[in-house]
């Protein structure tokens, strides 16, 4: 399967009844072309409803400025529940109904590298982990058709904006971790990873 498009995800999310239906939809970002790293994140805010992107709110632009300032070139970004929400922290029913609706579709189809899961909704989902626990690693993933694909885990900018003293140097160190993993990893082909091969890096 070629890797799809921001248009199909947008046809999809148009047919799907999901829970979230009436909330504005939010197209995935980037070259789609497959293979590489793809940024995982929760759900939209009222900005990114407003432009129609995703992370280009207040929390969204302290991940893309986390993001330049390591050497991991992101191919893709997307939501697991891809509409803008106020206030909201999408359920696990409502990232089931959109994973189900297209989401999971494609992301499979980009047969990524690597998934960065940005805050515990992705990592729950694609790793089965709690992102205060296990932040700053690399787990298999365990969906259907990703499985052992490694999903770094990192926490949500929105944990920082909330609580900086606490957060800022745990969200700072995490993209610090992902650039290690990366660039000592980004030889190996996808089909070298497995549930047993995935390097854990943690942060001492």
């Amino acid at each position: 399967m070629p890797p799809l498009t921001a248009g199909f995800c947008s046809v999809r999310a148009a047919q799907c009844d999901c829970p979230l239906k009436s909330a504005v939809f939010v197209p995935p970002e980037g070259d789609f072309v497959g293979g590489g790293v793809v940024l995982m994140g929760e759900a939209g805010g009222e900005t990114e409803g407003v432009q129609g992107r995703p992370f280009v709110g207040r929390t969204g632009r302290e991940l893309r400025g986390a993001l330049s300032q390591i050497e991991v070139p992101i191919d893709a970004i997307y939501n697991m529940a891809p509409r803008a929400l106020r206030q909201h922290t999408p359920s696990k029913r409502e990232v089931e109904a959109c994973w189900e609706c297209h989401v999971g579709e494609w992301l499979r189809s980009l047969h990524p590298r690597l998934i960065v899961a940005v805050g515990g909704v992705a990592a729950g989902w694609l790793a089965g982990v709690g992102v205060e626990k296990f932040h700053g690693s690399a787990y298999p993933c365990i969906r259907p058709g990703l499985e052992g694909t490694p999903v770094f885990v990192t926490f949500h900018p929105s944990a920082m904006v909330r609580n900086r003293p606490k957060y800022q140097a745990l969200f700072e160190g995490d993209y610090t971790a992902l650039e290690a993993y990366y660039a000592n990893t980004q030889h190996l082909d996808r089909t070298a990873y497995s549930t047993s091969s995935i390097r854990y890096l943690r942060r001492e």
